[in-house]
């Protein structure tokens, strides 16, 4: 068993080995922007959960298959026209394929792509889409690998 944290910009994931061949990875982000509207802006709370099953090899790297599931909370204000709710909720599937390379001790390349479907929605802003990126998505990410670092720290220290 192991786990990685993975820093994504405005994304912090945990990612967690759970069995031969399969990890589990969920994710908690937070963001705020001004939208196309005038004066008015939205704070996002993002919520996901995903099953990832590497066919080829123990571990979380190289070739990868997942299903994945999320929810994004929206908030929109400003002194711009706001509607009475001015919340909206998103909640969607994704399935993925990608492949994880390991190129140094302590840093990890995910390049995958996937397909987001709404699956709910309250859409209050009829322009809710143009935040919220439903369809084809590609990746690239790269993921520090934290766990390993804290590996090599206690071992360095062991030594001593």
């Amino acid at each position: 068993m192991g786990f990685m944290i993975i820093l994504n910009f405005h994304i912090l994931n945990l990612m967690y080995y759970i069995y031969n061949y399969f990890s589990v990875k969920g994710g908690f982000g937070h963001i705020t922007f001004k939208t196309s509207l005038d004066n008015v802006y939205c704070t996002s709370v993002h919520l996901s959960v995903s099953l990832h099953y590497y066919p080829f090899g123990k571990g979380l790297n190289r070739l990868y298959f997942g299903i994945g599931s999320g929810a994004d909370f929206m908030n929109y204000f400003g002194e711009g026209i706001v509607p009475e709710t001015g919340k909206d909720t998103i909640l969607y599937v994704t399935p993925n394929i990608g492949y994880k390379l390991f190129a140094f001790k302590y840093l990890l390349f995910d390049f995958n792509v996937g397909y987001k479907i709404s699956v709910l929605s309250s859409n209050n802003y009829y322009n809710i889409k143009d935040y919220i990126n439903l369809g084809i998505q590609f990746n690239i990410g790269t993921s520090i690998l934290f766990s390993e670092i804290i590996k090599t720290i206690k071992t360095h220290r062991s030594k001593q």
